[in-house]
């Protein structure tokens, strides 16, 4: 043989190797009793009896629920079980569910991703709509950190400020390896634009929203920019609890020609008021919901709180955002007054 005809053969030879494929020392075994997965989960129906081709030619509707793995897996081929073969890349699980684990599924995949445990097992029926499928004996949320409830399943489109305390940074896609392209301010507002679920250790930061800048504080974003944020430092209206007890205290804060104070009482209530600016003497045009008392716009509303993060909700197209400092005092997220 010559030189050139092996090299053509080596050629080939590496060129049809699953370049995808896990390593073989990280591949999980189907005689693993209770592996735990995490990813997302849909219900997706197809053809059943008698073709299983398709539901427009008359085959019956067969609905399944699959497993979209945060991370893929591999598997090794069963010694014990011949039809258990090995599969290099495993990125959907079909599910096998019964009785209340139907439900159980329906109400958590609606807040987020979940966890489930079971034994695993290969494809050997038309009734099986992936490689790899689950025998499930538990299921839990795995999004639901510190108390926090996810928001609600359709967030695209939604503008939600920044509440982490310290700012977050806007990176090129959803890990904390990531390039920082954009450093956020809290109180910065974002619109939201996808979610993925990545394969990070900590179930916290997991979950991450794609969003761009939409309204700053300091009002020097590039609002076409694009990047990732963890999605639990994101306000979304849901995550807020009612504040029913707090102290008496007054806030103060300036942006330009803008200048307001924010009486809060001890029930968590709060009188708002605003003017122009302190010197212009001028009479401000008042929001609808706000009523004009000489100089100045009043109204009132009430405090929720998600974390040390502050919204001073009012009747009103415009309300405050405030947070708690290390004091226990309440501050305005604008640089004026921080």
């Amino acid at each position: 043989m010559t030189i050139g005809k092996r090299l053509t053969m080596l050629a080939l030879a590496f060129c049809c190797l699953p370049v995808s494929a896990l390593p073989q020392s990280d591949c999980l075994s189907y005689e693993t009793p209770d592996v735990k997965l995490t990813g997302r989960v849909i219900r997706k129906v197809f053809p059943g009896r008698p073709n299983y081709e398709s539901l427009k030619k008359g085959d019956e509707p067969e609905p399944a629920w699959l497993l979209h793995l945060a991370k893929p897996i591999c598997l090794k081929a069963s010694e014990q079980n011949e039809v258990d073969e090995a599969e290099g890349r495993v990125t959907v699980i079909h599910l096998v569910l019964r009785g209340k684990q139907f439900a159980q599924l329906r109400k958590l995949r609606r807040k987020g991703g979940v966890t489930v445990a079971g034994s695993l097992f290969h494809s050997f029926t038309g009734h099986h709509h992936a490689a790899v499928l689950m025998t499930v004996s538990s299921i839990k949320g795995s999004l639901r950190h510190q108390g926090t409830r996810l928001p609600a399943r359709n967030t695209k489109g939604m503008k939600v400020p920044i509440t982490n305390i310290s700012g977050v940074k806007l990176r090129q896609s959803p890990t904390m390896k990531a390039k920082v392209v954009e450093t956020l301010g809290v109180g910065d507002e974002v619109e939201v634009i996808e979610k993925t679920v990545s394969d990070a250790g900590n179930e916290a930061d997991a979950l991450w929203a794609l969003v761009k800048p939409y309204r700053s504080m300091k009002g020097d974003l590039d609002s076409h920019q694009r990047g990732w944020v963890l999605d639990k430092h994101l306000g979304y209206k849901n995550r807020f609890k009612r504040i029913t007890s707090w102290k008496k205290e007054s806030i103060s804060a300036e942006l330009g020609d803008y200048f307001f104070t924010i009486e809060v009482k001890k029930d968590g209530s709060f009188i708002h008021k605003w003017q122009p600016c302190i010197d212009c003497g001028e009479k401000p045009d008042c929001d609808k919901g706000e009523k004009k008392v000489g100089r100045e716009c009043v109204s009132r509303g009430h405090l929720y709180r998600y974390g040390n993060f502050v919204w001073a909700r009012k009747p009103t197209k415009y309300w405050e955002y405030l947070f708690i400092d290390k004091r226990g005092n309440l501050r305005s997220v604008y640089p004026e007054d921080r």
